[in-house]
């Protein structure tokens, strides 16, 4: 992206797969597990979390879980809440908000903070090497 000439990235969700990360385990398998193209943005996390009150048109980006479904299938928010709180009770993400990027599918394995930043170092230095060879000279 820098070579495109991005100021930056946003690079959050790359953070919740490190071991230093308080986001629960639960959550952090389910990322682990998350496959490119497995996000959906929607106002429905946010119903199921109980924060609704954002302003018209902010939603948020999660695993496009049975969250999903159940308000794709226009189930009423009562029902939608009670699934969610009985699949929090058994320890399933399955009904609850796994927030996420849409890059969610480039990690598959959970890291130390300091092993992240040193592969977004190298990573960054070799895509800018890669880029100067491509200037004229």
């Amino acid at each position: 992206m820098l070579t495109l000439g991005a100021d930056g990235v946003v690079i959050g969700t790359r953070f919740l797969f490190t071991h230093e990360s308080n986001y629960p385990l639960v959550k952090k398998e389910a990322l682990v597990k998350a496959g490119l193209g497995s996000t959906a943005r929607s106002t429905a996390f946010d119903e199921i979390n109980r924060t609704v009150g954002w302003p018209t048109g902010i939603d948020g980006r999660g695993i496009a879980n049975e969250i999903i479904s159940d308000a794709n299938e226009g189930l009423s928010l009562e029902e939608r809440l009670r699934r969610a709180d009985e699949g929090k009770d058994k320890g399933s993400t399955s009904r609850i908000p796994v927030w996420a990027g849409a890059g969610v599918g480039l990690t598959n394995k959970i890291q130390s903070v300091e092993e992240v930043v040193r592969e977004l170092q190298e990573e960054t230095v070799r895509a800018l090497q890669r880029a100067s060879q491509l200037l004229v000279h």
